[in-house]
């Protein structure tokens, strides 16, 4: 494992030999999947193709080290994921899935921002008040 840190590679042998078989990295594996998606008339975002690979369903996973400091890597199997005779059916259902987790996610957040709001707004009305009835405030 050392011997592709003193040749300044960056990755192991056997990290080279996976992104050979079109097994990557999620940097590289995001983009991928867009553009093998499209091919299928599939059109993905990235993020919701990261997610995809995140949720690590019928998307086989391997590690390999990368990096000066040898650390371990998921990587994707791209070719087996599109392989698969049913990967359009596959791809629609979790891009389906993914867009209504990202879209609660999102709904989510609106809600937690305007709590905060309405309660920064309460603190400022007692904070004014609580002004007031010292005399420090007009």
């Amino acid at each position: 494992m050392m011997e592709y840190l003193r040749r300044g590679q960056g990755s192991s042998d056997r990290a080279i030999e996976a992104a050979e078989r079109n097994c990557l990295p999620l940097t590289k594996a995001v983009p991928q999947l867009c553009k093998m998606a499209a091919k299928i008339n599939i059109k993905l975002t990235r993020k919701v193709a990261r997610e995809i690979l995140l949720r690590k369903r019928c998307v086989p996973t391997e590690w390999h080290h990368t990096g000066l400091y040898g650390e371990a890597t998921t990587f994707y199997d791209l070719d087996h994921l599109f392989n698969d005779a049913n990967a359009k059916e596959f791809l629609e259902d979790e891009k389906e899935a993914v867009e209504e987790l990202l879209k609660e996610e999102k709904e989510r957040e609106k809600r937690n921002k305007k709590e905060a709001a309405e309660l920064r707004e309460l603190k400022r009305q007692n904070n004014h008040k609580a002004g007031r009835l010292y005399g420090l405030s007009n």
